[in-house]
């Protein structure tokens, strides 16, 4: 999409034929001007890379994404298996009222421990199961075994039939996660995007400064030059001192085109490094090496709009923020049921004098019990649930509203960036133009001036024409490669345009 320049290109060639290129070497080698600190030699495919590698904010967007990645995790984690392991151990020493204990008061002591393992269901239910020993002591004569062990297995199971059943409830958080990453991303994307033309829009700015720069300092070269043959005319008599302060009010004005042209060459300067994530204290130096060479090709709206419907990051999200309402007001609705909740558990157990012979009774299932419930609640008169159901129904109208108003701006959007590949387009046919003509205006008055015809003043304004005509090129093709990754940035195909893969998730 870009080309190298292999030489500076026709503008040199134009000042050594006039005789005055001298004038730019002694700049490029004044430290107050153009030899600042080194500038770096930077084509376009590597100043992008090191922005999406080093640039803080890209960085930040990225951490976000991350986050999202965790939150699926998270959310998903609800459905994990609980494992509960638990001892216990107690004594006491308590007095008796029976005559058969034989004494005063009694003593006892247990020790014990349970495991448990419960599981949500994908229902909204829950299944549990679970196992607990305790081995028991007393010296009171009423009991059967001085020490004895009881085992119990159990299964239960609770199911709502009503507020809070089947996946659509119980999966509500992953969905809610996974939207919530599905937006990351596209966030994500939009920042990557968003870099990319931020970068593109630095790095051509700092060529058109670093031209317009070069065509300030030229100016002034030439109006210094016209200064010093006017106040030699002086001397001769040829000349007025009307004529110098002419002259002189041209050098003033060329000059602070040079101040102006500076600042705004330091400024692009800090902005591209800033992109880049450079220190700016560093005072890095960048020399562009690539100019912009768009491929012109016709732009079909229609066919702009079909890619836009699926690629475009605001439209995307518009639709994940209606999709995100019609889920809230499914929710809402389950809530607004009562709650009718369904249970049941079934055990069994064991008591021997020791704990084999306690458990083979639990596994022989002669002592076996079981337990099934229903509840139901209905809250009156339900003013909570019915206002967040009709809440959340204004909330998914005004997200059907919102995307309503999104495809309008994505239609609107697809319009003003085709219209303005076809302006740019257009604007640099016309800057071609410009530069051909003035290239003929400047043959034209060579040839004048070789015949004695012309005079050296008319040269040098053919030349800085010429250079205006070419600056104007830059600029025209500066702002049609804008204006074509704005149409890719809205048809959402502007990374692969610029060859730039997102990381994968979890990347």
């Amino acid at each position: 999409m870009w080309r190298s320049l292999s030489s500076t290109g026709l503008l040199w060639t134009l000042l050594a034929g006039a005789g005055i290129a001298r004038g730019q070497e002694a700049a490029a080698q004044d430290p107050g001007t153009s030899a600042l600190p080194e500038a770096e030699a930077l084509p376009f495919s590597r100043a992008l890379a090191e922005a999406l590698r080093a640039n803080p904010e890209l960085g930040q967007a990225r951490l976000r994404r991350e986050g999202a990645e965790w939150d699926v995790v998270s959310a998903a984690g609800a459905f994990d298996p609980g494992l509960g392991i638990g001892v216990d151990r107690s004594a006491s020493r308590s007095p008796t009222n029976s005559a058969v204990d034989g004494s005063e008061s009694i003593t006892t002591e247990s020790a014990g421990w349970s495991t448990s393992l419960s599981q949500p269901l994908p229902t909204g239910g829950a299944v549990g199961l679970g196992w607990t020993e305790t081995r028991s002591s007393s010296d009171s004569d009423n009991s059967v075994l001085a020490t004895s062990v009881s085992d119990t297995a159990w299964l239960t199971v609770s199911q709502p039939l009503l507020d809070g059943l089947g996946p659509a409830v119980a999966l509500q958080g992953v969905r809610g996660a996974r939207r919530g990453l599905r937006r990351a991303e596209l966030t994500w994307r939009d920042a990557v995007e968003g870099l990319v033309v931020d970068v593109s829009g630095a790095y051509w700015g700092l060529r058109g400064a670093l031209q317009r720069q070069e065509l300030a300092r030229r100016s002034q070269e030439l109006a210094e030059e016209e200064l010093a043959q006017t106040l030699e005319r002086q001397a001769e008599g040829f000349a007025g001192s009307g004529d110098v302060l002419q002259v002189e009010r041209v050098v003033g004005s060329a000059r602070q085109r040079v101040v102006v042209a500076d600042a705004a060459v330091e400024e692009a300067q800090d902005r591209l490094a800033r992109l880049l994530g450079r220190p700016l204290l560093e005072d890095p130096r960048f020399r562009p090496t690539d100019e912009p060479a768009a491929d012109i090709a016709a732009a079909d709206p229609d066919a702009a709009l079909a890619r836009a419907r699926g690629g475009n990051v605001a439209w995307l999200q518009a639709r994940l923020d209606a999709e995100a309402a019609e889920d809230a007001l499914r929710m809402a609705r389950n809530e607004a049921l009562p709650e009718l909740d369904l249970s049941g558990s079934v055990g069994w157990s064991g008591l021997a004098a020791d704990s084999e012979d306690a458990r083979a009774e639990v596994f022989g299932g002669e002592n076996r019990s079981w337990a099934l419930g229903a509840d139901l609640s209905v809250d009156l008169p339900a003013r909570e649930a019915r206002a967040g159901r009709s809440q959340a129904r204004l909330e998914r109208d005004q997200a059907l509203l919102a995307l309503q108003a999104a495809e309008e701006d994505l239609v609107m959007s697809v319009q003003d960036a085709v219209r303005d590949v076809v302006r740019d387009e257009s604007r640099v046919g016309l800057a071609e133009q410009t530069v051909e003509a003035a290239r003929k205006a400047l043959d034209a008055d060579r040839e004048l001036l070789r015949e004695g015809r012309g005079s050296t003043r008319d040269v040098v304004i053919s030349l800085e024409s010429l250079d205006e005509a070419q600056v104007g090129l830059l600029e025209a093709r500066i702002d049609l490669e804008a204006s074509l990754l704005r149409l890719a940035r809205v048809e959402g195909r502007l990374l692969q345009v610029v060859g730039v893969q997102l990381e994968a998730a979890g990347g």
